[in-house]
C-alpha cells in the first residue's frame, strides 16, 4: 500500500495539470496494480491458516459446522466442512476461529448448507512437493482433514438457503437423466458436460479424454457458457424479426445466470458468465465493448468475492485460454471476414485451439505431468460437432423435465456419444499419445510471461510485428524443445503400476524408460523386495506364524500391500494394523461390501490409505 502511494504521489507531482494527474493513464495503472496486490493479500492473511492449538492436535474432538461443498466419489465421500464450533468428550468449548476442514466418510447422506456434528481426530495437511492433493486443498483454504464413520455424523439442522434449493435442483436434473432411456455411459457423460456432475464418469473415459487433449470439455467453462448462450439466441431468433432483439440478449444472459448458479458456480464459469453479460450490455446500452477489459473485470470480480479462486486449477486454464484467443487468433488470422466470411472460420477455428493450446501446455504438464500430441487434430475434428450434442442433450432434458421421454432423440444421443468416444479412443492412441513431462514453476511462469509480451507487442504494433510472426512461432517451438530438455524437472524416481486385471495380480516398475512388470501367483502369498521397497500380495489365508513373521522388519523401505479376493479380511486389518503400509491396494475381484467390511475393521486414520482397482482403475505411484 506505500509503495502504491509513492507511485500515486510521484505521478502527481510528474503531473502539471492536476485533473489530469487523477485520470487513469500511463503509469497509474501501477499504483492501481499495487493496490489491488495488497488489498488482496491482505484479504488472503486474514483468511488462511487458522490453526488449532498444539494441545489438541491428535485428540478425539466433537466438532459442529457447515457442509459448504461435496463430493461423491468411489473411494468415498469427500464433504467440505466449514467449522463453527469445538469441544472436547468433556463437553468444553474451544476457542477457535472459523475454518475449513476436509471430512471424508462412506455412505452419509446430506446436503450442502447441512448443519452437522461430528467426532473424529484432526490431522493437519502439510505442504508435500509430490502431491498435488495437499497444495490444492491449501489453496482452497482447507487446512485439516478427518474420518469419520456414518455412526459417528449426525445431521444438527437441514439445509434451506437458496444454494441448497439450488443443489436440489441440480439432484433432480440429474434424477430425469437416470430414470430415461439413454444408455448408461450416455447419461453419465451428458451429467459431466451439462450439469458438472463427474461422479459416475468412469476413470477410462477420462483417461481417454485426456490421453486426446481434449479433458477440458469435461469442466464447465466458456466453451459450454458459449455454446448455451448462442443456442438460446439462435431459439429466440423470432423475436428480432418482431423487432424486439434486445429481449433474446436479456433472455440468454437470465439463461446463462441460471445454469451458472444450477451447476456450482465454478470459477471459470462464473468468469465466462461475466465477460458474457459485459458484451452484451454494452450492445443493449449501445456502447463499445472490450473483450479484454471484460476478461480482468471477471476475474478481478471473483478475486474480490473469493480470493482462493486465484489457486483454481479451472479459472486459471480458463483466463489464459480466453486472454490467447484475444490476443492471438483474431490479430493474427490473414484472411479478411468481410471478402471470405467462411475461410475466415475455418483459419479463425485453427488460430484459436492453437493460440490457446500453445499458450496453457506449459500450465497443464506442470499440474497434470503430461503433454498430449495429438491435440490439434483431435479438438479441430470433434470440437466443432459438440455444440449439437450439447444443444441436443439441452433439449431432451428439458422434454424430460416436461414428463416427456423422446425416444427418437435418445437414440440419437446414444448414436453420437458411442462415436465421438471411439474417436476419441482412436485419437488417445491407447495411452500413447502423450509424453510425461513435469516443468518447474520458473519455467511456466517463464513461458506465460514471455507470450504475454509477444502479445502486448502485436497489440501495440500490429503491422511490424505480423511480417515476423512465422519466425516468433520457430522461435517459440525451438523454446519449447529446448525447455524439454534442459529445464524438464521430471522427477527421475521410478513408479509402481498397479494394474486393473481381474485375472491377475500384476505390477509394473517403471523407472525412466525400463519396465520391469511383476506378475503375483493367485490363491498364494507372495513378496517382492528391491532397493528400498517391499511389495507383498495376499490372496490366500495366513497362518499365525505367517502373520508374525509379516511384521515390520527394522530396514527403511517403502511397503505395498495388494489384497485379494480371497484373503481373510481380519488378518489383513491384524497384518496393517502392525505394518506401516504406504498404500494398500484392494484386487477389482474385492466389491463394495467386503471393502465396507474391511473399513469397519480399520482405523479411520487408515482409511486413505486403502485403494480400490475395481472403482478407481489402475494406480499409478512415484516411488
Amino acid at each position: 500500500m506505500g509503495l502504491a502511494l509513492v507511485v500515486w504521489v510521484i505521478i502527481r507531482y510528474l503531473s502539471k495539470d492536476p485533473v489530469l494527474a487523477q485520470r487513469f493513464i500511463k503509469g497509474h495503472n501501477l499504483w492501481v496494480f499495487l493496490l489491488f496486490l495488497s488489498l488482496g493479500s491482505l484479504s488472503f492473511h486474514f483468511r488462511c491458516n487458522p490453526s488449532i492449538s498444539e494441545e489438541i492436535e491428535g485428540r478425539t474432538l466433537l466438532f459442529n459446522g457447515e457442509i459448504s461443498d461435496i463430493k461423491y466419489m468411489a473411494d468415498g465421500d469427500r464433504f467440505k466442512v466449514k467449522i463453527k464450533t469445538i469441544r472436547d468428550t468433556c463437553d468444553n468449548k474451544i476457542t477457535c476461529r472459523e475454518f475449513y476442514m476436509l471430512l471424508k466418510t462412506d455412505g452419509f447422506l446430506a446436503n450442502k448448507g447441512d448443519k452437522i456434528e461430528f467426532l473424529t481426530k484432526p490431522s493437519k495437511i502439510v505442504a508435500n512437493n509430490g502431491n498435488h492433493f495437499s497444495y490444492i486443498s491449501l489453496h482452497q483454504g482447507i487446512y485439516y482433514y478427518a474420518n469419520a464413520r456414518q455412526s459417528n455424523i449426525k445431521i444438527e439442522g437441514e439445509a434451506t438457503s437458496f444454494r441448497s434449493w439450488l443443489d436440489k435442483g441440480c439432484d433432480f436434473l440429474v434424477a430425469r437423466l437416470e430414470k430415461s432411456s439413454l444408455e448408461r455411459p450416455t447419461i453419465d457423460f451428458l451429467s459431466s458436460i451439462l450439469l458438472g456432475d463427474k461422479t459416475f464418469l468412469s476413470s477410462e473415459a477420462r483417461e481417454t479424454l485426456s490421453g486426446a487433449g481434449m479433458a477440458h470439455i469435461l469442466a464447465l467453462s466458456g466453451m459450454h457458457v458459449a455454446i448455451i448462450y448462442f443456442i438460446i439466441i439462435w431459439l429466440l431468433f423470432p423475436l428480432s424479426l418482431m423487432g424486439h432483439p434486445r429481449f433474446r440478449r436479456i433472455a440468454a444472459i437470465l439463461f446463462i445466470w441460471a445454469f451458472v448458479l444450477l451447476t456450482g458456480s465454478s470459477p471459470s464459469t462464473v468468469r465466462a458468465a461475466i465477460m458474457v453479460t459485459l458484451v452484451a450490455g454494452a450492445f443493449l446500452l449501445e456502447r463499445k465493448n472490450s473483450a479484454m477489459n471484460s476478461l480482468f473485470f471477471a476475474v478481478l470480480l471473483i478475486l474480490i468475492i473469493n480470493p482462493f479462486s486465484l489457486w483454481d486449477i479451472g479459472l486459471q486454464l480458463s483466463f489464459l485460454c480466453v486472454f490467447a484467443i484475444i490476443a492471438f487468433a483474431n490479430r493474427l488470422n490473414p484472411i479478411d471476414h468481410k471478402a471470405h466470411p467462411m475461410t475466415f472460420k475455418i483459419i479463425g477455428a485453427v488460430l484459436v485451439t492453437l493460440s490457446t493450446s500453445i499458450f496453457t501446455w506449459m500450465l497443464t504438464a506442470y499440474y497434470f505431468s503430461r503433454v498430449p500430441l495429438i491435440f490439434l487434430p483431435a479438438n479441430l475434428l470433434l470440437l466443432p460437432v459438440l455444440p449439437f450434442f450439447v444443444g441436443g442433450g439441452l433439449l431432451y432434458l428439458t422434454l424430460l423435465c416436461l414428463g416427456l421421454d423422446f425416444h427418437l432423440l435418445a437414440k440419437g444421443l446414444d448414436f453420437f456419444n458411442h462415436y465421438f468416444g471411439e474417436t476419441v479412443k482412436l485419437f488417445s492412441l491407447h495411452g500413447e499419445g502423450t509424453i510425461m513431462f513435469s516443468p518447474g514453476i520458473l519455467s511456466v511462469c517463464g513461458w506465460t510471461v514471455g507470450l504475454s509480451l509477444l502479445a502486448w507487442a502485436l497489440h501495440t504494433k500490429p503491422e511490424r510485428l505480423k511480417k515476423f510472426i512465422y519466425a516468433g512461432s520457430s522461435l517459440m517451438i525451438g523454446s519449447t524443445l529446448l525447455i524439454l530438455f534442459f529445464t524438464s524437472e521430471t522427477p527421475e524416481e521410478s513408479s509402481l503400476i498397479f494394474k486393473h486385471s481381474l485375472t491377475k495380480i500384476e505390477v509394473t516398475h517403471k523407472s525412466n524408460s525400463s519396465y520391469d512388470t511383476l506378475n503375483f501367483p493367485r490363491n498364494s502369498i507372495s513378496q517382492h523386495f528391491s532397493t528400498g521397497l517391499h511389495i507383498l500380495a495376499i490372496d490366500a489365508k495366513v497362518t499365525e506364524e505367517g502373520i508374525e513373521a509379516l511384521k515390520s522388519s527394522e530396514e527403511e523401505c517403502r511397503r505395498f500391500l495388494i489384497v485379494g479376493p480371497r484373503s481373510d479380511f481380519s488378518q489383513i486389518a491384524e497384518i496393517i494394523h502392525c505394518n506401516d503400509f504406504s498404500k494398500v491396494v484392494l484386487h477389482p475381484g474385492i466389491g463394495k461390501n467386503k471393502k465396507a467390511e474391511l473399513f469397519d475393521l480399520l482405523d479411520e486414520n487408515q482409511w486413505d490409505k486403502v485403494y480400490s482397482l475395481r472403482d478407481n482403475g489402475t494406480l499409478e505411484l512415484l516411488l
